[in-house]
């Protein structure tokens, strides 16, 4: 009999497995002699028996009829037909898959379907990946690369030791097989493995509870000393700010920091970029040299994405050399009640957790004494909240170094500054202020969480625990303080720049005010002067005051002239530097009184 196909989606295809199309029922083959006379009197044909058909499918034998009729020509177009349809509905699911999943699409990743295999199996990438088993007296260290850890989880030697409390995959770099052998080996929830090969940088951190374990999903803020290691590995904290990657869709580019980089005397100062530049350097990607791993955005197309895209370039270029250099990348943490931590860091270049891999090997640190997994994921939490310092630190320096240079001499250049700094402070803080919400849920309510989960699973609820120990609960209470330190932090530093944006303005409309008040001064002392030049100055036949005086005369007029019309313009500042001198003296001799 022929077997049905089964699909991706579990539902029952229309067409068979069989790609000749030669089988036919006893009964359809007895209508079709009805029918066909000629074709049934060619003679008969031999005995059906059971055994191997031609494309390895068992038949079964006829059970009324001992003979089989020939195969028509109707049941060969037939077969071409389906044949041909399924070659297109195929290259109908690879092409959507690979385009990224429509709205609508059914959530999740299942790594044992064929359409994960094509959607996402472009991810391939050298990851670094190490093995940690330890416990209060022994532990062990492995390190593999992406076939050998895939054959490592697949042999029956990848059990965790009996001595083991805690197992410790540390894994640097997405790569689809490494992940598809990790979610079949440890069964990872299919919402899991979507948001982690997704990797989108602007993603909020979140924990996600479920029956099998707890996924962790935070944004880990790195600084960066130098414009040039800020490219290597990841785009910086400005690019992009509202856009959302295309599913599982990556590409080689050039990023938009490079424009030009080709000739040194091309580089120019930050502010003196043209769009013509840029735009040149824009089609010039292709041709450079080093080409990128970068993320492929979802936004308009065509002659308007076009336009986008070079205005976030532009943007970028005019940042350069005034900005903080933040690198923004996720890492995901996978919680097991066997004590089972898997991390997966995005970046395959710089391993995560390096710090908490040498208080591993250190037998008398707290974190290998106590073997506690939930402790381990705190120290995570904490080395990204450790690495959030330092950002903060470097815009402290930064914020404290424009309010010097503003306070002695306010321009336009360090406003500009401090507009870059307005908007990556407002960034970060959308960034940053998840991460607190993240651990305080954590701390407050893991088992609140962990018993929801339970009820909707049918899980007797008074035998339900945590996945977060008590003692990890009160080291996270410090991560949270410093959390808090941050964001205010990043209240306060925008709130510092805003400040310094108005005060410059002030500064620099009063320096002109100032500056007009000096010239109307002299326009003032002079305007007499210019009066009488001009007097004097006629030409006429008989003028007694120039024929009959001499030039005494002139500045005998212009003395008293000038200290009256001077006298009258400054009158009101006069009457105020008196007023201030009297009250002075008022007040002096009233406490002299007192005393």
């Amino acid at each position: 009999m022929p077997k049905s196909n089964v699909s991706d989606t579990d539902d029952h295809s229309l067409t068979s497995d069989d790609d000749d199309g030669s089988f036919i029922s006893p009964s359809a083959a007895a209508e079709h002699a009805a029918t066909h006379p000629a074709a049934a009197s060619e003679g008969p044909a031999a005995p059906s028996t059971p055994g191997p058909s031609n494309n390895g499918i068992r038949e079964e034998p006829a059970v009324e009829h001992t003979q089989s009729p020939p195969r028509p020509a109707l049941g060969l177009a037939a077969s071409r037909f389906r044949d041909t349809a399924r070659k297109v509905m195929q290259l109908s699911r690879t092409s959507a898959a690979l385009q990224g999943a429509p709205p609508g699409s059914e959530p999740g990743v299942n790594p044992r379907r064929q359409s994960a295999q094509a959607q996402w199996g472009h991810l391939n990438e050298k990851c670094q990946i190490e093995v940690m088993d330890y416990g209060g007296v022994m532990a062990k260290f492995q390190k593999f690369e992406n076939d050998s850890f895939v054959k490592f989880l697949e042999e029956a030697g990848s059990t965790r030791p009996l001595w083991s409390k805690v197992r410790w995959i540390s894994i640097n770099g997405i790569s689809w097989d490494v992940i598809r052998a990790l979610s079949i080996k440890y069964d990872l929830h299919p919402l899991a493995i979507e948001d982690v090969l997704h990797t989108r940088r602007t993603a909020q951190s979140k924990a996600d509870y479920y029956t099998r374990h707890l996924f962790i999903r935070v944004l880990d803020h790195t600084y960066i000393e130098d414009d040039d290691d800020e490219h290597e590995h990841d785009t910086p904290v400005t690019g992009q700010r509202s856009e959302s990657p295309t599913r599982g869709v990556s590409e080689e580019a050039t990023p938009a920091d490079s424009i030009n980089s080709d000739d040194d005397n091309s580089v120019k100062k930050p502010g003196k970029d043209t769009g013509k530049d840029i735009e040149q350097g824009l089609r010039k990607r292709k041709n450079s040299e080093k080409p990128v791993r970068v993320e492929r955005f979802v936004g308009p197309t065509g002659e308007r994405g076009r336009e986008k895209a070079l205005n976030l370039a532009k943007i970028e270029r005019l940042k350069k050399g005034e900005k903080v250099n933040v690198r923004i990348q996720n890492l995901y943490i996978f919680l097991f009640r066997n004590g089972t931590v898997i991390s997966i860091h995005q970046d395959a270049s710089t391993p995560f957790g390096a710090a908490i891999s040498h208080r591993l090997r250190e037998p008398d640190t707290l974190l290998r004494a106590s073997a506690d997994p939930s402790l381990l994921v705190e120290g995570f939490l904490d080395l990204v909240v450790d690495n959030a310092l330092q950002v903060i630190d470097a815009y402290h320096e930064k914020i404290v170094e424009l309010e010097a240079n503003t306070l002695i001499r306010p321009n336009m250049h360090a406003v500009r500054t401090l507009h870059i700094h307005s908007g990556e402070l407002i960034l970060l803080k959308r960034t940053l202020t998840p991460i607190k919400s993240l651990i305080y849920g954590i701390r407050r309510y893991d088992l609140d969480r962990c018993i929801a989960v339970a009820g909707s699973a049918q899980i007797d609820k008074s035998k339900v625990e945590g996945y977060m120990s008590h003692q990890s609960k009160v080291y996270m209470a410090d991560v949270v303080d410093h959390m808090e330190y941050i964001l205010t932090s990043l209240d306060m530093f925008a709130a510092v720049s805003e400040n310094l944006i108005s005060y410059t303005f002030n500064m620099i409309s009063n320096d002109m005010n100032s500056s007009m008040r000096r010239l109307a001064i002299a326009t003032i002392i002079f305007f007499p002067l210019t009066f009488l030049t001009g007097y004097f100055g006629q030409n006429f036949a008989i003028m007694h005051s120039v024929q009959d005086y001499s030039e005494l005369l002139f500045w005998e007029i212009a003395i008293p002239v000038i200290f009256v019309v001077t006298i009258m313009f400054v009158w009101q500042d006069i009457h105020v530097f008196f007023m201030k001198r009297m009250l002075n003296k008022e007040a002096s001799e009233t406490i002299r009184n007192r005393h």
